[in-house]
């Protein structure tokens, strides 16, 4: 991946004035709602993970809204960043 002239952070988090964060992607709703994201709510089948898969690992779909609506596209349309850009939003995070 070419991130130009951008090169990681080697520093610890303390003396760079940043802190860990725990970035992480779910197939559905990370939090259960009963009636608004759960097992009996809708949406397009998620794809399938080999590398997980392979290893034997059990790839729960997540829990579904019970408000998903295939043909709008609010709810269709893919979520782009380019891994620059989600790279710059990290190295601009100051929390001190």
């Amino acid at each position: 991946m070419d991130m130009g002239d951008l090169v990681p952070n080697t520093n610890s988090y303390f003396n760079s004035k940043m802190c860990p964060v725990n970035v992480h992607w779910h197939l559905g709703t990370e939090h259960y709602s009963l009636g608004e994201y759960d097992e009996n709510g809708v949406g397009p089948t998620p794809p399938s993970i080999p590398q997980l898969e392979a290893n034997g690992a059990v790839v729960r779909p997540g829990y579904r809204c019970h408000h998903y609506d295939g043909k709008n596209s609010s709810f269709t349309t893919p979520y782009q960043v380019s891994a620059k850009r989600l790279l710059n939003l990290f190295l601009s995070f100051d929390p001190l």
